[in-house]
């Protein structure tokens, strides 16, 4: 048996209603060394299996769930599993990760992945149970919330230990932005992998296992994860995250200047002191929630929120919800953004993207481009708090307005004309992140080229490695050839390597399902731990280098299908407005230049060995990343 991984992968085509399992290794002994699992393995899969050119919501898209080769091993930070498909925002690659029970329990089930293929009649939901698969009806649950589907499909089964991850009403009417939901708690967040379920007729994938994961050497794994228990809380990030949640960042990065409001017209949110993490903990807290095998305990659940109209079974508003729509929407009602985020939750909806769709929508209406006969007669200025959650449910119901605002930002701009793409703040069609480029360059250009459309976990930010930051980060990236500290507005040709380096690390993280909050560059493992761990579980000698590797592979799979499904370079540019002088806070006067802008993205176009013009991998890069397949791809596609 190999230590770490099955070695299976489920293969369901909800169409014809077969389901069968493929063993790759049996075809290519070095499969999962090469493709490790997580947004990697899926994009092997996106390229195999998908024809170029076809619609994002259509029965042809591939979806697939895919955990690691490490994911639940009983150690911590190794939980994560991605959910990957083309975009319907983007019509590129699509991926979202998320934490939590379900990807230990699909390897406890028996498999490492699961490809789904075509689109039900009625709608359906997977089941499989130790090894065994069926395609199961969920005509009743069409129209339920994500937690009620999560307790029925519980109960239907027989068993409340059973890990559900579904969609809401978002994912039914085809949000663009629609998020998986797995156990009521925990999202695959970011570019439409809900819409893809919908598009599918698939209501959920629940998973339940009673095996066990074999590793190479259970005491040295053992050892690792007493000592993370013992020191994480050491690591400075990790313990506001334990004591407060990612929430608790708010009121610093607000201070600094460092986050978008206002649809990014500033960086500063003047009531963000009245809806801090902080705040959240004191007035609500009840008790921290695990994942699984990890003591950081990064979730919360609340008390006290019945007044509000809140189920705490949907968890705690992390740093994301708050940015969007606080920040965002210039909205400090704390009661309004607790039940705005149990909302996006119970319907299956991004955070980030709901909230910059929103403030979109309140530029839009502030400059007459929206009236209210438009929005059915709501006053969509920024900070009226009275209109965020009937918006939300328009939204998820593709209702009114909110059938407008359900296709992003993109292309609600184009629909509307008169102006509004000013208004869009969205890289590809998957709307920015709150954090704000002006003031972090080295994430800002990220945005920009990260395959997926802007992530802000695709790379480390630029204040972790400027003057300001602990010497312990510094201490860190130094084994990846990255000592000297650079300022975080600063795009020079050294900050691009830096953006390459630091890319990759990110990139196999995703890759082998890892959580950015336990592990290297800025949290508690340290890049010789996180080896130390790695080769602990799956028994081979494992290296940095191999890992950045598997990085850089996954970086230039991905940038082959996104360039064979028509994203050109041209579309790896960041929003005009970023060019503009923020307009108040600390960071008043601060704009990115267009011309470093542009002139940092062909610097890294080299560093990768992408032809600038066409931003295709060259075919002796492909071949040094053993992906020599992919090189009769990109001679179909330039000879097409």
């Amino acid at each position: 048996m190999p230590n770490g991984y099955r070695g299976k992968i489920l293969r369901v085509n909800i169409s014809t209603g077969k389901i069968w399992i493929e063993t790759p290794e049996e075809s290519d002994k070095n499969f999962y060394r090469r493709y490790w699992g997580g947004s990697c393995l899926g994009a092997y899969y996106l390229l195999k299996e998908i024809e170029p050119g076809i619609d994002a919501l259509s029965p042809g898209n591939v979806l697939v769930f895919a955990a690691s080769v490490v994911t639940g091993a009983p150690a911590p930070g190794v939980v994560k599993y991605a959910v990957i498909a083309k975009s319907p925002l983007t019509g590129g690659t699509g991926e979202a990760l998320a934490e939590g029970y379900w990807g230990p329990e699909l390897k406890f089930s028996g498999f490492d992945a699961i490809v789904i293929q075509g689109k039900a009649e009625r709608p359906v939901y997977i089941s499989i149970r130790d090894g065994q698969a069926e395609i199961k009806d969920a005509s009743k649950l069409w129209g339920m919330d994500t937690g009620e589907t999560t307790r029925v499909i519980r109960t239907e089964l027989g068993d409340p230990e059973t890990k559900v991850a579904c969609i809401g009403p978002a994912g039914e009417n085809l949000v663009r932005y629609a998020s998986v939901v797995s156990d009521g708690m925990y999202m695959n967040a970011r570019t439409g992998m809900g819409a893809v379920m919908g598009s599918k007729n698939l209501k959920a994938v629940a998973v339940r296992g009673s095996g066990s994961i074999d590793v190479a050497d259970s005491s040295r794994i053992q050892l690792l994860a007493d000592r993370f228990e013992r020191h994480f809380q050491e690591n400075f990030v990790n313990k506001a995250v334990y004591d407060a949640g990612t929430a608790s960042f708010l009121g610093f990065l607000n201070n600094a200047g460092l986050t978008s409001s206002r649809n990014m017209q500033t960086t500063h949110f003047e009531g963000a002191a009245k809806v801090s993490g902080e705040h959240i903990h004191e007035a609500y807290f009840d008790k921290r929630v695990p994942c699984y095998s990890c003591p950081a305990a990064c979730r919360r659940v609340l008390k006290n929120v019945e007044e509000l109209d809140v189920d705490p079974a949907y968890g705690a508003p992390e740093l994301e919800v708050m940015m969007a729509l606080g920040n965002g929407c210039d909205i400090d009602d704390l009661g309004v953004l607790i039940k705005a985020s149990e909302l996006c939750t119970r319907y299956g909806l991004d955070y980030t993207s709901t909230g910059v769709t929103i403030a979109f929508a309140m530029e839009c209406f502030e400059n007459g481009v929206l009236t209210k006969k438009d929005t059915g007669g709501m006053d969509l200025t920024f900070g009226n708090a009275s209109v965020i959650l009937d918006l939300i449910e328009q939204i998820a119901q593709r209702r009114g307005v909110g059938a407008l605002l359900a296709e992003g930002t993109k292309r609600a701009a184009e629909k509307l004309g008169k102006g509004a793409e000013t208004y869009a703040m969205h890289v590809k069609g998957l709307e920015l992140p709150l954090h704000d480029p002006r003031t972090k360059a080295m994430l800002g250009l990220s945005y920009a080229l990260s395959p997926t459309g802007p992530d802000d976990l695709a790379v480390e930010h630029d204040t972790d490695f400027d003057a300001n930051a602990p010497e312990l980060f510094m201490e860190r990236v130094a084994t990846l050839g990255i000592w000297e500290r650079r300022a975080a507005t600063e795009l020079s040709p050294e900050k691009v390597r830096m953006l390459c380096y630091l890319q990759q690390v990110f990139s196999f993280m995703d890759s082998l399902c890892l959580c950015k909050y336990a592990f290297a560059p800025c949290r508690y493992y340290s890049f010789a731990e996180m080896v130390d761990l790695i080769s602990a579980i799956t028994g081979w000698e494992v290296s940095l280098w191999e890992l950045q590797k598997v990085g850089e592979r996954r970086l230039n799979m991905q940038r082959v299908f996104n360039l064979r499904e028509g994203l050109s370079p041209e579309q790896d540019k960041l929003p005009e407005r970023v060019y503009a002088p923020i307009d108040s806070g600390p960071n008043k006067g601060v704009a990115m230049s267009k011309q470093e802008v542009e002139e940092a993205k062909q610097a890294y176009f080299r560093m990768r060995d992408w032809d600038p013009l066409s931003g295709w991998p060259s075919s002796e890069k492909l071949v040094e990343l053993d992906l020599g397949w992919l090189v009769q791809m990109k001679s179909d596609a330039n000879r097409g």
